[in-house]
């Protein structure tokens, strides 16, 4: 999963489950779920106009968990965990953190269409992670697509970059900053794969969430303590609610519904219209410019990242 909102790695498939063979209702609701995940980019690019990105994220964290958790009590979801998982799970939810960090302040100084398409190349470090500790063998598929991938990325920062005038905000940084929360969450999947193995997806999740946005609202208290409140007018509050409750509260419901009965492979394949639905409404919203070397770059990551999943 590549969406600003998660802060959970790819969850392992659930055996013992009968995949429907053909296209459902599910497969729609994981459609209309990348539709609110790639507007989501806008939303908090937007929202990011009159917050910082501290007291954002510690807000729409703050919602989020709050409804994820109702949500799965009134499920009859446990949501106990033995004690002996907590560290891990805490350092988990502390990556998270830095991953928003470095997620909404790159957003915020780069173009929607060039965060998205930067962060969707997670799978790769992933893959190339692992080749290099040696931890599986990497195909020459896999190659292929990481140099797509790698290439696509330079692309896009290089176009975006080389194309802007002497008025325009430089995006380089931003670029950068996008670039390296990637990484961040190449390595929290990374360290996240067995404690999700050995722990039930919807109560590890819960606390990842709550654990990271308590964390989120300490770091937050400075500037939420002198706070300008008469910012929180009607766009800001919907931008909180949209972004907390639903992308990342009923987001989560949805994917974690996607991954137990469709499986990993089925449901990770929509995630590739997640930087598309982004980049477009970018364009639509924010007026951004799709030119013709960004679309390079954007369909060389998106095959790179396909041949990676493929391998």
């Amino acid at each position: 999963m590549a969406d600003s909102t998660r802060t959970t790695s790819p969850l392992p498939d659930v055996p013992a489950v009968r995949i429907p063979p053909r296209f459902g209702l599910l497969d729609g609701a994981l459609i209309a779920l990348m539709i609110v995940w790639g507007a989501n980019f806008v939303v908090i690019k937007t929202t990011l106009e009159s917050l910082s990105p501290i007291v954002f994220n510690a807000l729409r964290f703050s919602v989020g968990t709050l409804v994820i958790g109702v949500a799965f009590r009134l499920n009859g979801t446990k949501l106990i965990l033995p004690r002996r998982e907590w560290p891990v799970l805490i350092v988990m939810a502390l990556m998270g953190v830095l991953y928003q960090v470095l997620f909404t302040y790159g957003l915020r100084a780069t173009s929607v269409a060039n965060n998205a398409l930067i962060i969707s190349s997670v799978p790769v470090w992933v893959v190339l992670a692992n080749a290099i500790r040696s931890q599986e063998r990497i195909t020459r598929g896999a190659l292929l697509g990481v140099f797509l991938a790698l290439g696509g990325v330079g692309i896009i920062v290089v176009s975006r970059f080389a194309g802007q005038s002497a008025d325009e905000t430089p995006t380089l940084i931003g670029d950068a900053i996008s670039l390296l929360a990637s990484w961040v969450w190449a390595l929290n999947i990374l360290i996240s794969r067995k404690p999700l193995e050995r722990n039930p997806t919807l109560p590890a999740t819960f606390w990842i969430v709550a654990w990271g946005a308590l964390a989120q609202m300490v770091l937050a208290a400075p500037d939420l303590i002198r706070m300008d409140w008469s910012v929180l007018g009607t766009g800001v509050l919907l931008g909180i609610f949209y972004s907390g409750v639903l992308s990342m509260a009923f987001g989560s419901v949805v994917w974690n519904r996607g991954v137990k009965v469709l499986g990993t492979a089925r449901t990770t394949v929509y995630t590739y219209l997640e930087p598309i639905v982004a980049a477009v409404t970018a364009i639509l919203f924010l007026g951004e410019s799709f030119t013709l070397w960004l679309a390079v770059g954007a369909a060389l990551v998106l095959i790179g990242v396909v041949l990676v999943k493929k391998a």
